[in-house]
């Protein structure tokens, strides 16, 4: 235990924590802090989200025929708020627009554009804006599996499995779910961030591991002795440790970050909602969905801690460790990313997609992992 704790010392020392800070906080300041400070994003979003909350509150966490009669009734009654106001005011008047429709249906030009611009925005009235967000809630829910076939019909035909699941998802209550698009949108972008972070906060604090040891000779004095060989294990447990405490880290960091976008209300929410795009393998709640991520973040970390491990106790300098590097994280940040972590479960992928690449991922790091250290047990010193 003593040995344990004294290489996970050596992977946090005071210049590797400071730079994991500094690393971390410009990365959080340049690719992640946007989707805290501008959630939700700009109109109607903002629209979208309070119109959302309300309908939590009225209808529960689904919303049945009836529940949507009442909501049409609701759109009904802010058109008439939206006639009231145009009626009253006389620049529509003068120009002919005294009902929503018409105000939808106008080509606002330029002399127009000064009275549009004041309606959405100069006048402090927000039906508009709700108006417009109300619109598209009626019409996904009345177009519930058309438009989820369609979201998957391009740019080839729909799969049959596709298609199965999606009919699956239209004949139980899970697409009735109110969950709008933009939480999952903007946890999706966020964790994506986070598992970027986490995987080069991981490989940066690893790879000095065995250089270190190596360019002072530690390791040629190890294998003079019989409890200096498997030093090798107790780098790889305190390297595992090691991960674990910075992807803890980083998560705890980004939750009570997050925690700000207050979107725990619908955390019992079905994310294959018909107000979320897209349509997923499993029927899984919000923080459910938010639990496997995280799951599958440990996951991936431990993957990555491996891997960097092997190349840390391969690689002669920094600069190899570096140049090795580069393509294992090209592959996992640009190539994997999308699918190990941000559209993980969607049915864009097969099914079986996400849980074989973790496998394989895991299964060829350990291997790889343990021929190394079969190796180390019989290594020679070399003078």
């Amino acid at each position: 235990m003593r040995i344990l704790s004294h290489e996970i010392r050596k992977v946090f020392t005071l210049k590797m924590f400071a730079l994991l800070i500094v690393i971390s906080a410009i990365i959080y300041q340049l690719f992640i802090s946007f989707y805290f400070q501008y959630f939700p994003n700009g109109r109607p979003f903002l629209d979208y989200y309070r119109i959302s909350v309300q309908m939590l509150k009225d209808y529960g966490t689904h919303m049945d025929e009836t529940e949507f009669l009442h909501f049409q009734q609701q759109y009904k009654e802010q058109v008439e708020e939206a006639n009231h106001y145009l009626q009253s005011n006389k620049g529509f008047v003068d120009a002919g627009i005294t009902t929503y429709e018409d105000f939808r249906n106008t080509v606002f030009n330029s002399d127009l554009e000064a009275l549009r611009s004041d309606a959405y925005n100069k006048s402090r009235v927000d039906i508009f804006y709700e108006l417009q967000a109300r619109e598209g809630l009626i019409q996904k829910y009345e177009n519930k599996e058309t438009d989820k076939l369609r979201a998957y019909a391009y740019p080839s035909p729909i799969k049959e499995e596709q298609a199965a699941r999606i009919e699956q998802l239209v004949n139980n209550e899970s697409i009735t779910a109110i969950f709008p698009h933009l939480v999952f949108e903007n946890y999706n972008t966020l964790i994506t961030y986070v598992a970027v972070l986490v995987v080069l906060s991981v490989s940066f604090m690893i790879s000095p591991m065995f250089i270190k040891d190596r360019k002072n000779h530690v390791i040629d004095l190890q294998y003079t002795a019989k409890t200096g060989r498997p030093l090798f294990k107790k780098k790889i447990a305190a390297a595992m440790v090691s991960s674990c405490l910075i992807t803890t880290a980083q998560l705890l960091c980004f939750f009570l970050l997050y925690s700000a976008n207050h979107v725990s209300m619908f955390f019992n929410s079905n994310i294959n909602s018909v107000f979320n795009y897209g349509a997923y393998w499993y029927d899984l709640t919000f923080i459910q969905y938010i639990v496997l991520t995280v799951v599958a973040l440990y996951v991936l970390g431990m993957i990555v801690t491996l891997l960097t491990l092997l190349i840390s106790s391969l690689a002669p300098n920094y600069i190899t460790i570096i140049g090795a590097q580069v393509p294992l994280l090209f592959i996992l940040l640009k190539l994997l990313l999308d699918v190990l972590i941000g559209d993980s479960i969607n049915i864009r992928y097969p099914q079986y997609v996400q849980p074989l690449l973790y496998l394989s991922l895991a299964a060829a790091a350990v291997i790889m992992v343990i021929v190394r250290w079969k190796k180390e047990q019989v290594a020679d010193i070399k003078g």
